[in-house]
């Protein structure tokens, strides 16, 4: 008997706009990689964070609602090709990103390793003596610095973790829904009031 297919949820992001031209920024306010006219930043930023609110493995389909104009196929065309370029173009820093983060966060632990054996051996080698010689040396000795070392310890580890597991897990969110922004279908409603 076949498994059944488990559905992937969809979600509509809802855009309202006064007009099309409201999606358009000027061409002195693209900043790199981005050339020549392209979204408004501030639109490219609602549209983002209106993909990034929905889970992961949610497809995507955006809504323009454009209160003044008529349908134009023309300006549709130019204003989807428009939203597919910016996110597309927007993409690139953000895998460069993704991989300066885990270069950082690989080189920042193979960096940090051999601090953490030489730790883990002096904190290993102290616990033995104790047990060896439990009335030669007070409690305090013993605890005071392998406190400290268990400290240092985590101080040296937090950068890498940090890098590897939650910055990697969110910069890697955020070039998968550029990635969908990209090619996300794009629907045009005109006269709906906000």
């Amino acid at each position: 008997m076949a498994r059944p297919v488990p559905e992937i949820a969809s979600a509509r992001l809802q855009l309202p706009l006064a007009d099309l031209d409201a999606l358009y920024g000027s061409e002195d306010d693209a900043e790199y990689p981005h050339i020549g006219k392209t979204l408004d930043a501030g639109v490219a930023s609602f549209i983002e964070n209106l993909a990034r609110e929905q889970k992961r493995k949610t497809s995507l389909e955006l809504e323009i609602d454009v209160s003044d104009g008529t349908s134009s196929p023309s300006a549709e065309a130019a204003a989807t090709e428009a939203i597919h370029t910016y996110f597309a173009t927007e993409g690139i820093p953000a895998i460069h990103e993704l991989k300066v983060n885990q270069n950082e966060g690989n080189g920042s632990l193979m960096y940090v390793l051999p601090s953490i054996i030489v730790m883990l051996v002096a904190i290993t080698l102290g616990a033995f003596f104790f047990i060896a010689n439990p009335a030669d040396v007070p409690i305090y000795v013993l605890v005071l610095p392998g406190s400290f070392l268990v400290i240092l310890l985590w101080v040296f580890i937090w950068d890498p973790l940090e890098k590897i597991l939650f910055n990697s897990y969110f910069l890697q969110f955020r070039v998968d829904v550029l990635k969908k922004l990209a090619t996300v279908p794009i629907r045009y409603v005109y006269g709906k009031q906000p």
